[in-house]
């Protein structure tokens, strides 16, 4: 949803006069391109270095939008942590909670079928 046409979609779900309409999509692009970034892959420097810049473009679109909000703790990992993780580690998709869902998904498959 937060790729292609999806942060257009999404934004359009608010109210037609809402001014913040375009900054609301700018701040859905930039949780998609964070998004992409979760996949079975090992980063080359400049893919984290492109994630720590779209990790800033978000803190600063979240200040923007909803200054008076508190944000979640995952929100403040995404902003604040997540290029250093991605450093650290060289991935995130390897290991992130959609690739183990995955995997517990196929694993479920395999065992229906010795059932």
């Amino acid at each position: 949803m937060l790729q292609g046409d999806g942060p257009s979609r999404l934004a359009g779900a608010l109210d037609d006069d809402s001014e913040d309409k375009a900054k609301f999509e700018r701040l859905f692009t930039s949780l998609g391109r964070v998004q992409s970034y979760f996949k079975a892959h090992i980063f080359k420097e400049d893919e984290i270095a492109e994630l720590e810049q779209s990790c800033k473009q978000i803190a600063c679109e979240m200040k923007e939008l909803l200054p008076e909000e508190s944000i979640t703790p995952k929100m403040h990992f995404l902003a604040a942590h997540l290029p250093t993780f991605a450093r650290r580690h060289g991935t995130l998709g390897l290991l992130s909670e959609q690739s183990l869902e995955s995997l517990h998904a196929k694993a479920n498959g395999i065992e229906r079928q010795d059932s």
